[in-house]
């Protein structure tokens, strides 16, 4: 099989192209377009000279991926010598993009460990001896609609509903996971009784990771507003 054809290949090609359509978004389009027919000019003749070596598809695959990887610092850095190059409207822009770039990973770091104890909890509920059907059905809840909300994350238009959403998962879901857990684990009644204010604490945990999401649902939100020069052109 020729590296061409191969799927591995196609696979970090694509995703070398991808890194180069993030890091690029935002720039003059000069800049972008230029950057990324550069990239896919280097990617065609390392593919070309793997196939004339008769490399095996994977090797060529696992090289492209290192170069994309290894490459990353030296990328941002070429993004911000371009940026520096622009107008200063267009460095605002761009760093507004940065900070709700990572608003949004903090989020979805949120919503991701709501699911994944979430689920946790719900498994253990479900094959361990019968809990209550009223103390249990907060955590199958709580777990489902954090999953939707991970899943309305993954994409932009959809990311405000789901930080929305995912405020209400993880505000509620360590205390009812908690009262849930203790009808079946040896370790939380100990727990519970060794911090008597666990409650509390657990209260304002859950409280502290919804407001954070309902803030970045608010921030999107007005970032996508239109400005009164956007509405009138």
């Amino acid at each position: 099989m020729s590296a061409r054809s191969s799927a591995a290949v196609r696979r970090s090609t694509v995703a070398a192209l991808r890194w180069c359509r993030f890091y690029t978004r935002g720039l003059d389009p000069h800049f972008a377009t230029e950057r990324a027919e550069e990239i896919a000019s280097d990617l065609f003749e390392h593919t070309r000279w793997a196939e004339e070596r008769k490399q095996a598809p994977r090797r060529t695959a696992r090289q492209i991926a290192s170069r994309t990887v290894r490459g990353a610092g030296a990328d941002l850095l070429w993004r911000r010598a371009r940026l520096h190059e622009g107008s200063a409207e267009m460095l605002f822009d761009a760093r507004v993009g940065s900070l709700s770039t990572a608003l949004w990973a903090v989020v979805f770091v949120l919503v991701l460990a709501s699911v994944v104890v979430g689920g946790w909890a719900s498994i253990r509920l479900v094959t361990e001896s019968p809990v209550p059907f009223a103390t249990t059905a907060p955590v199958f809840a709580a777990t489902a609609v954090a999953a939707l909300a991970l899943l309305l994350l993954l994409h932009h238009r959809t990311r405000r509903a789901g930080a929305v959403l995912g405020a209400v998962a993880v505000s509620v879901l360590p205390t009812v996971a908690v009262d849930a857990l203790w009808y079946i684990s040896a370790t939380v009644p100990v727990l519970v009784s060794s911090v008597p204010s666990l409650d509390l604490l657990l209260l304002l945990l859950g409280n502290a990771q919804g407001l954070v999401l309902l803030a970045a649902a608010l921030c999107w939100s007005i970032a996508r507003r239109p400005t009164g020069s956007q509405v009138t052109t």
